[in-house]
């Protein structure tokens, strides 16, 4: 082959190759931005609310509880003591594939996104509990009511951790 052709063959097998590492480099770029500050899963305990402060008698009889005035009475319920119905509905109602899915539920997820592509308007989120407790205890109050891909991406990131 002459050096032109050889010139040519070697400019179109860049130009092939451009697309790809500039999708590549996109992506990267896209993860950094998206795990550039996540809150650590260790801050997960720093955001459960304590259980409200009781004052008992000699008699061990409750004389008074001391409870936050902005977020209310709170107290601890072992799983044993929560009925069954109640898990099994909760479960049913909100992510009905919690014991199979590993956080994340992208099926739903797809299923809200047509929902709403069709809606025109958010109608549906297809999170798991999982992405609930991540979004609600982890993120930011002002990044929680951003309704955003990013924000999905990132509370699914949490979640599948």
């Amino acid at each position: 082959m002459n050096r032109r052709l050889r010139t040519m063959l070697t400019n179109q097998k860049a130009l092939v190759f451009l697309p790809l590492f500039l999708m590549i480099g996109a992506a990267f770029l896209a993860a950094g931005h998206l795990l550039a500050d996540l809150p650590s899963l260790d801050a997960l305990h720093d955001h459960v609310l304590p259980p409200t402060t009781q004052i008992f008698d000699r008699h061990g009889r409750l004389l008074y509880e001391i409870m936050d005035p902005q977020t209310g009475k709170h107290s601890y319920v072992p799983l044993e003591e929560i009925p069954l119905a109640l898990r099994q509905a909760t479960i049913a109602t909100e992510d009905a594939t919690f014991y199979d899915n590993s956080g994340v539920d992208f099926i739903a997820i797809v299923r809200a996104l047509c929902i709403n592509l069709r809606g025109g308007e958010v109608l549906s989120g297809g999170s798991t509990i999982t992405q609930q407790i991540a979004r609600n205890l982890l993120l930011s109050p002002s990044e929680r009511e951003q309704r955003t891909l990013a924000r999905k991406m990132r509370e699914s990131i949490l979640a599948w951790r």
